[in-house]
């Protein structure tokens, strides 16, 4: 795994983030691999499994000005 992704605590919504689509569409696609999420938070082990199925996601930050505080890729 790539030492970029940073494996914190994160929601569903942050991992679908990363992988550019939709937390119903993400965990669907979760499901289809066999990967069933805990409710709740998703701590770091989890996070590592849907990173070996998926691969390592885009580091992503948070940029506030001229994106509306939208999730874009760093360049």
């Amino acid at each position: 795994m790539n030492e970029s992704a940073e494996l914190n605590v994160k929601t569903r919504e942050v991992l679908a983030a990363e992988n550019y689509t939709t937390a119903k569409t993400f965990i669907r696609r979760l499901k289809k691999l066999g990967i069933v999420l805990p409710p709740g938070n998703i701590f770091p082990v989890t996070c590592k499994e849907v990173y070996d199925k998926l691969g390592n996601p885009a580091k992503f930050s948070q940029k506030s000005k001229g994106n509306n505080g939208k999730i874009v890729p760093d360049k």
